[in-house]
């Protein structure tokens, strides 16, 4: 989620309203149009509803009612007059937020800086109840419809659709990180193995049966984990990269957009694989 902050502290409502209006007015989505998040608004706007952070105090505002992402400037007029003149009417408080919002498509979850418990909210069955209890947690990962969060012991828990990656969280610690297709996850753990969940033909099952893994990308359906040999291995939906990947060794990166992935050799040559189209 992209978001801008800005010192307003010094200025008046109204002074504030006019920035925050202005900002609206030149707001554009990082992949053209989405539900999911604005740049470079400070006010952050899902499918069921909005989020502000408050710098100054570190408070996290949010209210509902929007169903879509693309609004009417004079919504955002009302709404932005509303936050700042009669917040206590519009908006639920959360004191204590560390500023980092992670969402799924029509959920978001957030964890305190006070203690590292994890705050959620949106659609119950994509991930906006049901967050894990307990503190200690740094991390959030999220699929289209499922939230991971990860504790500073490497410890997972997972939450929402349940089969696109909201169950079936690899239990223990010392897991390192943890990546997402649009339905599964997959973590590394210590001794650099991969664990999977989530929908089994776009990434949630067909991990690699060693370990010395390093890192992971994703496309929409497929996973590439990249090995301390600079071997790649892939599984997922084979149209979005879940096959191909080369077979020799030496590579030093992995990068991907939403239909393939490039791995990046030693020597400076690029390798690809996926939809062609």
């Amino acid at each position: 989620m992209y978001h801008t902050s800005f010192d307003m502290s010094q200025q008046d409502p109204r002074s504030r309203l006019s920035v925050m209006e202005t900002l609206a007015s030149t707001r554009s989505c990082h992949q053209g149009s989405c539900s999911m998040c604005f740049a470079p608004m400070p006010i952050m706007v899902a499918e069921r509803g909005f989020e502000y952070f408050d710098m100054f105090n570190g408070t996290l505002w949010r209210w509902f009612g929007a169903t879509r992402c693309l609004i009417k400037a004079a919504a955002i007029h009302v709404l932005v007059f509303l936050l700042f003149v009669f917040p206590s009417t519009v908006v639920a408080r959360h004191p204590g937020h560390d500023g980092s919002i992670y969402a799924n498509t029509e959920a978001f979850a957030a964890i305190t800086a006070e203690d590292g418990s994890v705050l959620a909210w949106g659609d119950q069955y994509v991930g906006g109840s049901g967050a894990p209890r307990g503190t200690g947690f740094s991390k959030v990962f999220s699929t289209r419809s499922a939230f991971c969060a990860m504790t500073t012991d490497g410890r997972l828990f997972a939450w929402g659709e349940r089969s696109w990656g909201g169950s079936g969280a690899p239990s223990g610690s010392g897991y390192r990180f943890v990546a997402s297709t649009q339905r599964a996850f997959a973590a590394i753990a210590s001794d650099g193995s991969i664990r999977a969940w989530g929908d089994a033909k776009r990434g949630g099952s067909g991990t690699p049966d060693y370990a010395g893994y390093v890192s992971i990308a994703s496309t929409t359906f497929a996973f590439a984990a990249l090995d301390f040999n600079g071997a790649i291995y892939s599984w997922g939906d084979v149209a979005f990269g879940g096959r191909g990947a080369p077979r020799d060794f030496g590579y030093t990166a992995v990068a991907s957009n939403d239909h393939a992935f490039a791995a990046l050799a030693a020597d400076g040559s690029i390798f690809t694989w996926g939809n062609q189209f």
